[in-house]
């Protein structure tokens, strides 16, 4: 967090757009942390790759920024930004249509902000997007290990070697309050509806997104302000800092090209409309700085994928980079059809179980998409840039990505701040009687989702002070595979490959086996025979201890096996699952 903080204090002065355009700040503000973690994503992939992950970057980033302190310009243009930064918040306070409300909605920021912070227990983020760049780290040195899910790291999962330098690791999480505050204070700005606006802080995912550990919350909320900002004036000093923003957020997450995708299409036909003319000298005169740098990074990334499995754009097109590793094929379809069986657009919005209440948008964001929809399509406004926008990415995002609900981030607040206040007459036509059931049931729905963001608030928050007040037994229940990764780490002979949960890099400091490396041997050599398969693929791949349920091998004489006892922990205490396996060896 501190390496963060010092980019972000020197790139921002750099940035800042001279106009009268009161909305040009936040325009700065939200292109500057987004450049501000791509840099550090981008110099975390050098000094792993250079090996030098012990070089102190915060040391550094202290003393450029001392540097630029010394100098008169610098230091004018650092002061004008959090002027004009603090100004804002002085007008906000001021609005008379927040007079009664504001101090709960400042309650709510506050809320998510002690949510923000704790330590990463979330199994994908301790395994991949924290796991990987903690084992770089620690080994200073880089490895490609079998495990596809490397590939799915994007180039702000990098930046978490610096949280290891400074020892700031339960901040990562809290790096991704950060858009928040500006997206706070925008939309105030913009006067969102006070109801719009309860439904939007309340969304139950938000405890997902900022408690889980990834970045893509952070660079497509940037992403997602930048548009506002553009949208609002219209400017083509704005259009290289969104574009900008838009590289970067395909950079950390490509499914970022999803919302990317209505935002330039909206872009290219307002100046179409306008009669801009696409040729080469017009195009480049809009060059910057940022927007080359951006664009480097993305190329960074695809570069980066194309070095661990042959495909610049994976997890996607496998057909055409991998068409003979049937593995890859299998991934792929995995992910994509990823949490989309059944009614999954409705699992987006209503929990399917007790224990998927933060995994939500909720409900009252339900009914909040379906009015908005209704409204435009039926008198179809087409210049409501934010609402058109936003959901024509709620469609795409629901065509083609996962089923899960932390991927609409961006149309969420593009829908919240663009839906029109609504008003009795709108409503004529539905009858008086029925309107009034209506208005009674949405007060529910409301009642509803802020109930089960508020459960999912404390809950988290215990789940933190449990770790806080006892370590070693919060983690043991309630970070996936940390109690494991110790008692292995005790009683197994390494290499280790644990065919029943896995291994997780974050919590395991020695070797072992990647379960995709191993299923390429077990399930897709079809050279060996079955009753020899463990046997082979173990010897083949160097593994000395497996992992199986208990009994599976036991009428197997090439192996001799004791029993254990393993925990299926989750960040959901109640799905804790003990498990009995057998500690497996050949021999």
């Amino acid at each position: 967090m501190i390496s963060l903080i010092l980019t972000f204090f020197i790139i921002s002065p750099f940035i800042i757009i001279n106009d009268k355009d009161v909305d040009s700040q936040y325009l700065t503000l939200a292109s500057s942390l987004s450049y501000s973690y791509a840099t550090l994503g981008i110099l975390g992939l050098i000094f792993v790759f250079l090996k030098i992950t012990f070089v102190p970057l915060f040391f550094i980033l202290t003393i450029i920024f001392l540097l630029f302190l010394t100098k008169k310009f610098y230091r004018k243009k650092l002061f004008y930004l959090f002027e004009r930064f603090f100004e804002k918040i002085k007008f906000v306070n001021n609005l008379e249509n927040y007079k009664k409300t504001l101090k709960y909605f400042y309650f709510i920021l506050f809320l998510l902000l002690i949510v923000s912070v704790g330590p990463i227990n979330h199994s994908d983020t301790a395994n991949i997007y924290v796991g990987y760049p903690y084992k770089f780290f620690i080994n200073n040195s880089h490895f490609i290990d079998g495990n596809l899910n490397q590939g799915l790291m994007g180039i702000g999962d990098f930046a978490n070697i610096f949280y290891f330098q400074e020892k700031t690791t339960w901040l990562i999480r809290t790096s991704q309050f950060l858009p928040l505050i500006l997206l706070f204070f925008y939309m105030l700005k913009r006067k969102i509806s006070n109801i719009y606006f309860f439904v939007f802080l309340t969304s139950p995912v938000f405890i997902q997104w900022l408690t889980i550990g990834k970045n893509n919350f952070l660079s497509e909320s940037c992403l997602a302000l930048c548009f506002l900002v553009w949208e609002k004036k219209k400017d083509k000093a704005y259009l290289p800092h969104l574009f900008s923003t838009i590289f970067i957020a395909i950079s950390f997450k490509i499914s970022a090209i999803l919302i990317s995708i209505p935002i330039i299409l909206y872009v290219l036909f307002f100046y179409i409309n306008k009669g801009f003319i696409f040729n080469f000298k017009n195009i480049f005169r809009n060059f910057s700085l940022p927007l080359i740098f951006s664009f480097f990074i993305l190329i960074a990334i695809i570069s980066y994928r194309y070095f661990l499995i042959n495909n610049p754009f994976y997890p996607l097109f496998s057909t055409y980079f991998n068409p003979g590793d049937q593995q890859l094929l299998d991934w792929e379809e995995t992910l994509r059809t990823w949490d989309r069986a059944g009614f999954f657009p409705l699992w987006l919005f209503i929990p399917k179980t007790f224990g998927k209440i933060s995994f939500v948008l909720g409900p009252a964001n339900l009914f909040l998409i379906i009015i908005s929809a209704f409204y435009f399509f039926r008198k179809f406004i087409p210049n409501n840039a934010k609402l058109n926008v936003g959901l024509y990415q709620l469609i795409l995002l629901l065509l083609f990505s996962q089923g899960r609900a932390d991927y609409y981030m961006a149309p969420l607040i593009l829908v919240s701040l663009g839906s029109p206040r609504l008003f009795k007459k709108d409503f004529k036509f539905i009858g008086q009687k029925f309107n009034k059931v209506l208005r009674s049931f949405l007060v529910l729905v409301f009642f509803v989702q802020f109930s089960m963001f508020l459960i999912s608030t404390l809950y988290s928050i215990a789940l933190v002070s449990y770790v806080i007040f006892d370590y070693e037994a919060g983690m043991n229940k309630t970070a996936y595979n940390y109690y494991n990764s110790q008692k292995i780490n005790k009683s197994a002979e390494l290499p280790v490959l644990s065919e029943i949960t896995g291994m997780t890099h974050l919590y395991f400091d020695g070797p072992f086996i990647a379960n995709q490396k191993f299923d390429k041997c077990f399930y897709y050599d079809k050279s060996i025979q079955d009753n020899q398969r463990y046997k082979i693929c173990m010897q083949r791949e160097g593994v000395k201890t497996i992992i199986v349920k208990k009994n599976k091998l036991k009428n197997n004489y090439s192996f001799v096996c004791k029993s254990e006892n393993l925990i299926r922990a989750s960040r959901n205490i109640f799905l804790e699952e003990k498990l009995e396996v057998d500690f497996c060896k050949l021999k």
